[in-house]
């Protein structure tokens, strides 16, 4: 599909916490202009973090899965504060250039996502319930479809094997 008008400027994929408004005003001070979009070829994890073994939410290569999430309009200083809130700078979060598509109108952007980086370990496990809370708070806010928020809860409170 032809890129839109909604193409000329900045845009970041949200899949985790920052999908909550709410955090994400704390973090950038306004949303101009938020949809609701999908990122193809992805699957949704859990990972543990290995400096403190938090489980953050990730995007993990999977050519037959969807992610869904929120793609915020977004500025070049917006992108700075968050590579901050997702420790860019300490190798925790990386950012990826990807094509998301909107919802409602099947439109392509152009975004930036946060991926893990090698500060993840492989092990996929089940997040804080105050961090999961913020993910459905995000999910709410937006109001993504009710068979997607079902996948995630049942991710999040999947029981994982722990073998390294």
């Amino acid at each position: 599909m032809a890129m839109s008008s909604l193409n000329n400027n900045h845009w970041y994929f949200a899949y985790g916490s920052n999908m909550s408004t709410q955090q994400m005003l704390k973090r950038t001070g306004s949303i101009p202009e938020s949809h609701i979009v999908r990122l193809d070829g992805y699957r949704l994890a859990f990972r543990k973090y290995r400096q403190t073994d938090e489980v953050y939410a990730d995007v993990l290569p999977d050519a037959s899965k969807t992610v869904l999430g929120v793609a915020y309009k977004s500025s070049q200083h917006l992108l700075e504060r968050l590579d901050i809130f997702e420790g860019v700078a300490e190798g925790c979060y990386r950012r990826k250039n990807v094509q998301v598509s909107v919802e409602e109108t099947n439109e392509c952007l152009d975004a930036v996502v946060y991926l893990g980086s090698t500060a993840f370990s492989e092990i996929e496990s089940q997040p804080s319930q105050e961090y999961l809370d913020r993910i459905l708070a995000g999910l709410r806010d937006h109001h993504i479809d009710s068979t997607y928020v079902q996948s995630v809860l049942a991710l999040a409170r999947r029981k994982y094997e722990q073998s390294e």
